[in-house]
């Protein structure tokens, strides 16, 4: 039919037949528009909860059902299906803890889907989390009390206990623990992030700590293992047992009475380091 006006001679008009077809097709580009999935911008360390806003919206105009679900390890907080009116908006919280496996590949990568009778849409969302960080620490420290109360006499045993924890994020394999003055050789084939496994050993006092040792039993413990990249993983402790009445006379004459003593002295983290540095440079 023409306009009012319009001079239908001027025009050659001719009748198809045909079909037209109305869908909801969404591209994924668009899917924003019914699913949109985001969490705090910032990077998460390791067991930390990322916490997802989830908005979805009824694009259709008469009532639907929306199903929400998560891929594993995403849990939904509330119910997962909702009866939506046509342009109704609802937001849907959904948590997540970083796991080891993240931080390996720099990213936590997480999809949501919303089912409308049937009709699915997704969406995205890419968390950071903090950098690798393979890390060992060994602990050291005297279990028994002398037997006189404050220092061991010459021949007694100083009672040690190692202990070995992975402070970083990352499992730490393959670590071998020495403590080269007691003897001391043990295997850790894994270790989680944040665990920790103890160990004892023991050395009795000699006549030569005393005399050619410069008065001083010097105790470190090492431990080395690899990350998952198969890079090495170091750390090392040390205690310094320091004896008493050093002079050779003084010596003498506790020996004769079998009173010979030596007393623990601890350091600070600082002068450990102050001393392994040392130690080094006259190697």
């Amino acid at each position: 039919k023409f306009k009012s006006g319009t001079n239908a001679k001027n025009y050659n008009v001719t009748k198809e037949e045909g079909t037209l077809t109305v869908t909801d097709t969404l591209v994924p580009g668009e899917f924003e528009k019914v699913i949109k999935k985001t969490h705090d911008d910032k990077e998460y360390a390791l067991g930390e909860t990322v916490t997802f806003t989830i908005k979805i919206t009824n694009i259709y105009g008469e009532e639907k059902v929306a199903t929400v679900s998560e891929i594993p390890g995403v849990s939904i907080a509330g119910p997962t299906q909702y009866t939506m009116k046509p342009g109704e908006v609802i937001d849907v919280t959904a948590a997540y803890v970083v796991t080891e496996a993240d931080i390996l590949a720099q990213e936590f990568k997480n999809t949501v889907t919303v089912k409308f009778d049937g009709k699915e849409y997704t969406d995205d969302d890419i968390v950071d989390v903090v950098e690798k960080d393979a890390k060992l620490a060994v602990d050291k420290e005297v279990t028994n009390t002398p037997a006189e109360g404050t220092a061991y006499v010459l021949g007694e045993t100083v009672a040690y206990e190692i202990t070995v924890a992975n402070t970083g994020n990352v499992t730490i394999k393959n670590i071998l623990v020495e403590d080269p003055l007691t003897g001391g050789r043990w295997n850790i084939p894994s270790l989680a992030p944040g665990a920790a496994q103890n160990f004892e050993t023991s050395y009795v006092v000699t006549t030569e700590d005393i005399t050619n040792n410069g008065g001083k039993i010097t105790n470190i413990a090492t431990a080395n293992g690899t990350d998952p990249a198969g890079e090495p993983v170091e750390a090392i402790a040390i205690i310094i047992i320091v004896m008493v009445d050093l002079i050779m006379g003084t010596y003498q004459e506790n020996k004769a009475n079998n009173t010979g003593k030596i007393e623990i002295e601890y350091y600070s983290m600082d002068e450990l380091e102050r001393i392994v540095e040392l130690m080094n440079s006259l190697q």
